[in-house]
């Protein structure tokens, strides 16, 4: 779903994936780390079927973001669990989820010549939420 400037991200975010937890508290926090890495790793998948990527040049590069999609960062999900964020922490991840889905939704529409770009922007999204994490943490 494109983002409506009148929607917030954590609406939006619901209207996409409706079971979507939040990160309220430690258990949604780790479940919600899960329901955005596996949206994300679904639409790999789609791509890798669509494209064959495991088995071309850039067979590295996606088998480490699906990779990444498959298995929690263990510091990232310490500091979910440990931590409190404020309002504005809230606001920026948020936003990253929802960036993340967006990108990830556009994999049905992503060319063989467009694929290395398109797995560097999610790569760098999930680079920035385990950032805003762990700035937020510390």
């Amino acid at each position: 779903m494109p983002y409506v400037a009148a929607m917030g991200d954590l609406e939006a975010l619901r209207t996409e994936i409706p079971a979507y937890a939040g990160y309220e508290d430690a258990e949604a926090r780790h479940l919600v780390d899960k329901q955005v890495r596996a949206w994300v790793g679904e639409r790999l998948a789609l791509l890798d079927d669509r494209l064959h990527l495991a088995d071309g040049p850039l067979s590295s590069a996606f088998e480490h973001l699906l990779r990444e999609c498959e298995f929690s960062d263990p510091h990232a999900i310490r500091e979910l669990e440990q931590r409190r964020f404020d309002a504005s922490d809230l606001e920026l991840i948020y936003t990253l989820d929802h960036r993340l889905i967006e990108a990830a939704d556009r994999a049905d529409t992503i060319e063989a010549g467009g694929v290395a770009d398109y797995l560097a922007e999610l790569e760098q999204l999930f680079a920035s939420r385990y950032a805003v994490i762990d700035e937020a943490a510390g």
